[in-house]
């Protein structure tokens, strides 16, 4: 599978993060910034020769395999990347999955992470645009 793919929605997620932002959807936000952080990190991991779970690929693996694999034994990102797609994801259910709200500037903080994570990954990837 073309890690392109992934690339392109992760991408597409993080444009849709940044608008809701602007227009005051702070929940929406914080799905997307998450999303587009994880279809990311799906990119890196195939183009590292990772093959993906047949059935689904899971929030789970995605995130043990990045953090354990590409951070902790290869060192290729910062160990301080480990704990990113966890982080997010917990922001991104208080976002979907309880009656709190995200607050705007944890969107803002969130966005922010996104995209500092987008740059390593990019560094990562052949592509040839900017991000």
């Amino acid at each position: 599978m073309e890690y392109t793919v992934f690339l392109n929605k992760a991408l597409e997620n993080l444009a849709a993060a940044e608008i809701c932002l602007e227009r005051g959807y702070h929940n929406a936000s914080a799905n997307r910034a998450y999303y587009a952080m994880f279809q990311a990190a799906i990119a890196v991991l195939i183009h590292k020769g990772f093959a993906l779970p047949p059935d689904r690929i899971g929030h789970d693996w995605v995130q043990a395999t990045f953090a354990r694999t590409l951070t902790k034994q290869q060192k290729i990102f910062h160990r301080t990347y480990a704990g990113f797609l966890p982080d997010a994801q917990e922001i991104r259910n208080r976002a979907d999955y309880s009656f709190a709200e995200v607050s705007k500037a944890l969107c803002k903080s969130q966005l922010s992470k996104t995209k500092s994570f987008f740059e390593v990954v990019l560094k990562e990837l052949p592509h040839d645009f900017e991000s």
